[in-house]
Parts: structure tokens; sequence; C-alpha cells
């Protein structure tokens, strides 16, 4: 037995009670996907779009060549009767000044020359794929968006841990995309500036662009799939004054991963062969390891059913038989000399320590050093 002198005295310098337990700092963190669902945005500038394909050439032309109006009349061959209605819509949104009120002599103002200039660049009708979270049903709450070739982006392996979907999520696209557009619409500005940045100086020339001379719409995004991004969560330690019940907290579906514990269960009885009257044996006590903890506790709350969630470490892993030492080593110092009267029976049993997060807890702590990630 001199390994077994020999981890006992390796023990020996650590002290323990009833309730407190040495830290070791958890080393490894679990890698988790946060869903992604593909979308195809579109902007649209809103005169621009009640315009017809003949004004916008009139507009683009007149802005590209810098062309008066009477220049159009000459080369698009169009009668006066085909293009003076036109001429007049342009004139009545404030675009082309009109020399004399002669519809066949004009220029473009400065209020034209800019929107022809949104013709020209193409960010009318500007179309985009994207990937975004569904978490449309807290817009206060950190969230993210990025184009749909980002690098951050991946395929979720097989057996990959997948964040949750909030509760709010809806399977029906055309609900999803309308919600989405009602998320997106509220910080327009800002998430589409971090979408195509090259575009910035367009939708800082307004206050309040949005909703006023721009708007978008999202709809089904053919060529791109479900993705994730990829994050790193440290694992949860045991807290002895936590909620058991973490489900009463969340409203949400939550992420719940186990890692195993080693619990000890030590017994004592009266020897048996002799009628002893009047004396009642100890309770029984518990000592259990947290494998992931890298502690051991007195006090401590296992669960028994893992179907819910996922098991992220091996329950038979390295490490248990000096685990094993440790308990034994807390109840060889818990017994005192009136308890080694009687007989004491050790049991081993194989248990789980639950980590619960919420879909916003994890949300918020995700920190992946990347422009997707949009905090509202």
């Amino acid at each position: 037995m001199e390994w077994f002198e020999a981890a006992k005295q390796k023990l020996a310098e650590r002290v323990f009670n009833s309730t407190e337990a040495v830290e070791a700092p958890i080393e490894d963190d679990v890698e988790v996907w946060l869903p992604m669902r593909p979308y195809r945005l579109k902007l649209k500038h809103r005169i621009l779009s009640e315009l017809g394909e003949l004004s916008h050439y009139i507009l683009s032309t007149m802005y590209e060549y810098d062309l008066d109006l009477s220049s159009i009349y000459k080369t698009t061959g169009l009668t006066t009767q085909q293009l003076d209605p036109v001429i007049r819509r342009l004139k009545g949104l404030g675009f082309i000044e009109l020399n004399s009120g002669d519809e066949s002599n004009g220029f473009l103002k400065d209020e034209g020359k800019q929107v022809a200039s949104y013709l020209s660049i193409g960010i009318h009708n500007y179309e985009l794929d994207v990937h975004i979270d569904q978490n449309y049903g807290s817009r206060n709450k950190k969230w993210f968006i990025c184009k749909s070739t980002d690098s951050v982006l991946s395929d979720i392996p097989d057996d990959g841990i997948k964040i949750p979907l909030p509760k709010r999520t809806s399977r029906d696209f055309n609900e999803d995309r309308f919600l989405q557009a009602q998320r997106l619409s509220s910080y327009a500005s800002q998430k589409i500036s971090t979408l195509i940045p090259e575009y910035n100086h367009i939708f800082d020339e307004s206050d309040d662009p949005w909703g006023k001379e721009w708007e978008f719409t999202l709809s089904k995004s053919e060529g791109y799939l479900v993705k994730g991004i990829r994050a790193l969560i440290p694992l949860k330690k045991f807290e002895i004054t936590q909620n058991n019940k973490v489900n009463d907290k969340y409203p949400d579906k939550t992420l719940k991963l186990y890692t195993p514990v080693l619990k000890l269960t030590t017994t004592f009885s009266v020897p048996l062969g002799v009628l002893w009257e009047e004396v009642d044996a100890p309770d029984l006590i518990d000592y259990f390891y947290s494998e992931s903890d890298e502690m051991e506790y007195a006090v401590f709350e296992p669960v028994a059913d893992i179907e819910d969630g996922t098991v992220i470490r091996d329950p038979d892993g390295v490490g248990m038989q000096d685990a094993s030492l440790s308990l034994l080593s807390l109840v060889d110092k818990y017994v005192d000399d009136e308890m080694k009267y009687f007989s004491i029976n050790h049991e081993f049993s194989k248990t789980w320590q639950l980590h619960e997060y919420s879909y916003d807890e994890l949300v918020e702590n995700m920190n992946i050093g990347h422009d997707a990630m949009v905090k509202t």
C-alpha cells in the first residue's frame, strides 16, 4: 500500500472543511456555435423605387455625361408627349430646373445630381447576402450580422454544440423575415455601415435616412445555408448558493453541459456479532470530486438525468484514482475517534455536474473580436 501512503502524504497539505474547498483554475473552454440564418438584403432609395426606367435613364444620363434636357430630347428619339410627363414629375420632385418654363430646356439641380449618383454607383437596388442570428425577440441585446462570405462563418460540425435558439424564433420564413426586418430597421445605419463601409458617406449625409429616404427588404438567400459563429465559453464552477431551479430563471431553452463527478458515500454501522443496545451509528457522509472544477466538495448538488444536455467530458477519464484517494483522505480527516469503533463502508459512484447557460448570458459574453459583433 505504498502508493496509498504516498497519495495521502501528497494530499496532507490540502485542507478542507464541510463547506469549502481549495480552488483550482479551469483551463479548458468549451466550443459552442451560434447558428446564423442566411438572407438576401436589398437596399432601395424610396423615390427611385417609385420612378420608372425612363426617369432613371434621364437622371443617370444627365448626371454621368453632364447633359441638359435638350440633349435628352435629341438622343432618346422619344416624342415630347412621351417625355413631358416624366420631365414634369422630375421637376415636381425638385430634381430638374427648367429654363423659363421650357420643358425641353433644363438642367439637373443638386438634389437631382445626388439621387442620380445613387444610380451611377449602384447603391439603389444593391443586394447583399448576409447571415443574422435570430434573437429578434430582444432588440436591446448584443446581436450578430455579417456578410455570408465572411470568414467568421463556418459550417457547424455534426457533433457541434449549438446555442439553443431563443423562444420567440419562428420556423415560418415570412414571419421570421418580418421580425428580422423590424429589428434591423431600428439600427439600420449602424448595421449596414458595418456591412458596406464603402457607402458610409451616403448614409452619413442624412441624420435619419432610414424610413425616409432609404429602405431595405429581406428575402430568402438561395445560395447559402445556415452556418455558425464559433465561440469558446468557460465552464461554470459549482456554487453552493446557486438556485437549482435554473429553468425558472430563464424563459428560453437553456444550454446544458454536463461534466462527470465522482461521489464517495461513507456509511457507518454497528459491528455485527454483538447485540448493541442504545447505540446509534453516525449518519452517512458524502464527498464529491468535480472533474471540471478540479475540486472536492462536502456540499454539492449533483444531477442524474442528462438526457436534455450534452456530456463534454469522459466520465472514466484520467485522474479518477487520484480523485478517489483525495476523497478518502477527506473522510479520514472527518472520522473522529468515536466513529472508528463502527464498521465503515466506502462506496464510489458516478454522477454529473450541470453547467447551464441562458441565450442572453452566452451571447453577451461572446467576444469574437470581429466586426460581425454588434451591440445595440
